[in-house]
């Protein structure tokens, strides 16, 4: 039998239900974060300053490099869930010697996978027996 006068127990049994619990939480100002700093707070990201980033620029020979949001907000480690290429094998530089690091939500290979399922579906040539408007049916997708 439990005493109806007892404070209820939270989750750590010594901090009762309805206590208080002050918690102080330091971040950083990114805006004022140099590359160091950046490598530090954001280890699993890939901006200029990760060593992935560091390791293609050497790689290619270039200090020139251009790099989009997806690519910095994706994880160092990550992989094409379809092609299986990693962020390393996706980079390449342009003719001007730039180093592009991107990633577009077009990567997913989704007009492979579609057109494997049509020709799944309906067989190889799927779209022989379609008017010409829809056999690219795969594109809008």
């Amino acid at each position: 039998m439990t005493d109806a006068h007892a404070p209820a127990q939270g989750l750590d049994d010594n901090i009762p239900v309805g206590d208080t619990l002050t918690v102080e939480i330091t971040l950083p100002d990114v805006r004022f974060l140099d590359e160091a700093g950046l490598a530090h707070w954001f280890p699993h990201l890939d901006g200029k300053w990760s060593e992935q980033t560091k390791a293609l620029l050497a790689r290619f020979g270039t200090d020139r490099l251009d790099l989009n949001w997806n690519w910095f907000e994706t994880s160092t480690c990550w992989t094409c869930p379809c092609c299986g290429r990693s962020k390393p094998e996706i980079a390449r530089p342009n003719e001007g010697g730039v180093l592009l690091a991107h990633l577009h939500l077009h990567h997913d290979h989704m007009r492979e996978h579609f057109n494997a399922f049509l020709r799944e579906r309906l067989g190889t040539p799927w779209a022989k027996e379609l008017s010409a408007s829809s056999r690219h049916a795969e594109d809008p997708m």
